[in-house]
């Protein structure tokens, strides 16, 4: 006895590949005011999220302001916890650690009236290894999300997004009303 066992044949790469899309999640910020720039799976149910900075301001060469965040995500399974660990913020202190929750929002749940809401369970905001280019810390922002329904289309935020495009509907609804001239003046810049 003892010999070596003789392993099978490798397994099909669709299948396991398959497999592990299944259980991977989709994430997207090709959307006004996203700016996920990197989603790497750290465990099966854990992602390192990294930020873009603000394009339009003076750090953003040296790291920018990411205190803020928006994207979606996708390919959930129902009733799992996700871990994400946002790993590029910049200040040394955050709301986050005085009980603020992350903002979402689920088009399953939109369906049914309801919009933006806060969740998330073991939020933690600390220093973390990350240095910018100028050796000044980063912050990680850490919080678990537990899904209700599988492959929802969910959108994580700092704050309930308020986009360029939502102003230019406000403003185009306040001018279109009756009299509106008497009480608002639009003008360029």
């Amino acid at each position: 006895g003892g010999g070596a066992s003789v392993p099978g044949p490798p397994p099909n790469v669709e299948e396991v590949t398959d497999e592990i899309n299944a259980k991977t999640l989709l994430f997207e910020s090709r959307m006004e005011g996203g700016n996920l720039g990197r989603a790497v799976q750290v465990h099966v149910h854990e992602y390192d999220l990294y930020l873009m900075p603000d394009i339009n301001s003076r750090a953003a060469h040296s790291g920018g302001n990411t205190q803020w965040y928006y994207f979606g995500v996708t390919n959930m399974e129902a009733d799992v916890e996700y871990k994400f660990n946002i790993m590029n913020l910049l200040k040394p202190d955050s709301l986050y650690n005085s009980g603020m929750r992350p903002a979402l929002f689920s088009t399953a749940n939109a369906q049914r009236g309801v919009g933006w809401t806060r969740s998330g369970v073991r939020i933690a905001y600390y220093e973390n290894h990350l240095e910018t280019e100028s050796a000044a810390p980063y912050y990680t922002l850490t919080f678990t999300i537990t899904f209700p329904h599988a492959n929802d289309v969910v959108y994580l935020a700092h704050c309930f997004p308020y986009g360029y495009g939502d102003l230019n509907a406000l403003l185009t609804d306040l001018t279109s009303r009756p009299h509106s001239t008497r009480y608002l003046r639009m003008s360029t810049l």
